[in-house]
């Protein structure tokens, strides 16, 4: 909202999937805005939506500002950011996604939202595909191990050279099969949760009150643990299908 949108094509490649350059889709953009969609949706269906967010909260914080009194009939967010008791990915304390738009984060957390997070943190512990887990991918022989074979391979040499991980993670996955599957998120805990954008080491920071020193409610519910099992069991029923 307040600096030059960033991507990260050292990790995704140019094209958002590994450099894979795969056939422009026969799908085209739609023309009505995502604030203007969210509004229309939400009130469409009050009270059941709940919005998956695997990238800055910008369009729902802009939707908020649009239509503050949106926030009452919003089901729930899910969030893939943060960390809990872990270290950051683009600075040493900050995960990309709020880091990129922490002035919509803080208004998406200060806006009454029921939200949960999974961060960083759980997605090193819950979601990494060794060589021998691709290698089970790689045996399947359907289209879809092999478009999820294709999109990793920038991220899997990011993850092991740069990150020092024993393979690849997968936040956003695990994100969204938390919300499918509710008892991958093992260890769910309330913590009032306040967003950084003024430090000067610490901007996109989420700041988790785990002691309580703020006095204030809890705000969000932050996913600690998962299982790591049955989110690879997930990912691998789905890429048997087709």
């Amino acid at each position: 909202m307040r600096q030059t949108h960033g991507t990260a094509t050292y990790i995704h490649g140019n094209d958002g999937m590994s450099d894979s350059f795969f056939p422009d889709p026969k799908q085209k953009p739609e023309a009505e805005h995502a604030v203007d969609a969210i509004i229309r949706l939400v009130e469409k269906y009050p009270g059941e939506i709940t919005l998956v967010a695997i990238g800055p909260l910008t369009n729902i914080a802009l939707t908020l500002l649009r239509k503050p009194s949106i926030a009452s009939q919003i089901n729930s967010i899910y969030f893939m950011g943060g960390c809990y008791k872990f270290y950051g990915n683009v600075t040493p304390v900050a995960t990309y996604n709020p880091w990129v738009d922490p002035e919509a984060a803080r208004i998406v957390f200060q806006s009454g939202i029921p939200i949960t997070t999974a961060g960083f943190d759980i997605s090193c512990y819950s979601s990494i595909f060794t060589d021998a887990d691709y290698e089970e991918v790689q045996k399947l022989g359907t289209k879809l191990a092999d478009f999820f074979l294709k999109i990793n391979r920038i991220r899997r040499v990011f993850c092991k050279e740069r990150q020092k991980m024993n393979g690849s993670n997968h936040p956003d996955a695990l994100t969204m099969a938390i919300l499918i599957d509710p008892s991958i998120g093992q260890q769910m805990l309330s913590r009032y949760v306040e967003v950084e954008t003024q430090g000067e080491l610490t901007r996109g920071v989420l700041i988790i009150d785990e002691l309580g020193v703020m006095r204030k409610a809890p705000n969000a519910t932050i996913c600690a643990q998962a299982d790591e099992k049955l989110f690879k069991e997930m990912v691998f029923n789905t890429l048997k299908i087709i």
